[in-house]
């Protein structure tokens, strides 16, 4: 019964801020203990850092169904051929690190013709911070004659229109 009622107090005496005499704000690392005034955030000193709660855009999956470190590859362009039953996409455009994978993906969605995403996944680690080119191409078999295919990238979806290869 004892040990029922001292924990009690112990409760009550954390909820009620009893038991200390440092004020909150010393105690949460606010107060400059130099100069005695409070600080924001924004205004702490140097060395003195937040820790973010906060995630970046390219800490998670841009878009759904994208694999975790993918993200979309923002612009580039495309072109569209045919030839003897194989249609070849093509995508070209430009990196903003050295190392970056650039893939296509294909669409989950079970339709004629498929459609494919653009991504690209960052390297992990140090990589030169340099304007990179970038081709990619992805193909699929096709009997008949296909008008245009669908891609998508960070503009949104594009129409290609897929020419007779000579």
């Amino acid at each position: 019964m004892w040990a029922r009622c001292a924990l009690a107090a112990v409760v009550v005496g954390m909820a009620l801020g009893c038991g200390g005499t440092r004020h909150p704000s010393e105690e949460a690392g606010i107060k400059d203990r130099s100069t005695g005034e409070v600080r924001t955030a924004a205004t702490r000193p140097a060395g003195r850092t937040t820790p973010s709660t906060t995630t970046r855009p390219t800490d998670r999956p841009v878009g759904p169904g994208l694999p975790e470190g993918w993200e979309m590859v923002p612009t580039a362009t495309f072109t569209a051929t045919q030839q003897g039953g194989e249609v070849v996409i093509r995508a070209k455009g430009e990196n903003p690190t050295a190392g970056i994978e650039t893939k296509f993906l294909q669409s989950m969605l079970r339709i004629w013709p498929p459609q494919y995403t653009l991504i690209r996944k960052r390297p992990a680690g140090v990589a030169a911070q340099v304007i990179t080119p970038f081709v990619v191409t992805t193909s699929f078999k096709a009997a008949e004659p296909v008008p245009q295919v669908v891609v998508r990238d960070g503009m949104g979806r594009h129409e290609v229109t897929v020419e007779a290869a000579q």
